[in-house]
């Protein structure tokens, strides 16, 4: 009994001079505890096109809480024309003060190209970007090689007498609305646990 009282007190007693100071501690593995999918509302029969180079957008709200995953965009399944191969941007604002597109919350250029052939959805990954939620977020593309005369392409949208699309056009001045309609796309949102 006496030798493991001794042995007790004498493991309290720290040498300071023997403890490793650790300036940081760099955690490389983080788990989805879940995740979430939100789609935009309305009745899913219109389709959406633009010529030039613009950029595009619809508002996106009720967002949960977490990180951005991944933003998905359905192209070029109802309109019988001619399309074209396209290359896009990808960007995010967050909504401004007078409701309108605000701050871009993202600055890398995330392009991606559209193939004439191509019918359907294109799901673009953000998980590296680490981009955390907003309520509400502006989300849409930049399209970089339009032709004045001809879209070459269409993006699926829905009838939503509560949303709008914004654009604007290269060179104006501010955003123009067209009221009655969104961006028929979806976000997965998750949240990670250490």
């Amino acid at each position: 009994m006496f030798l493991m009282n001794c042995l007790l007190s004498y493991s309290q007693n720290t040498d300071y001079e023997s403890i490793i100071h650790l300036d940081e501690v760099l955690i490389t593995e983080k788990i989805v505890v879940n995740s979430k999918r939100i789609k935009t509302k309305g009745r899913d029969n219109a389709s959406f096109s633009i010529t030039g180079n613009s950029t595009f957008l619809t508002l996106v709200d009720e967002i949960p809480a977490g990180n951005l995953g991944s933003v998905k965009f359905f192209f070029n399944n109802r309109k019988k024309e001619e399309y074209a191969d396209r290359m896009f941007e990808l960007v995010i604002f967050k909504k401004g003060l007078d409701g309108l597109p605000g701050e871009k919350l993202i600055t890398e250029n995330l392009h991606f190209k559209i193939s004439k052939e191509h019918r359907g959805e294109i799901e673009i990954s953000l998980k590296n970007l680490n981009l955390r939620t907003y309520k509400e977020l502006y989300f849409g593309l930049k399209l970089l090689n339009g032709d004045e005369n001809s879209s070459g392409f269409s993006i699926d949208s829905n009838h939503n007498k509560k949303s709008s699309v914004y654009f604007l056009i290269e060179g104006s001045d501010g955003w123009i609305e067209v009221p009655g309609i969104n961006f028929n796309l979806e976000l997965k949102v998750y949240n990670t646990k250490i």
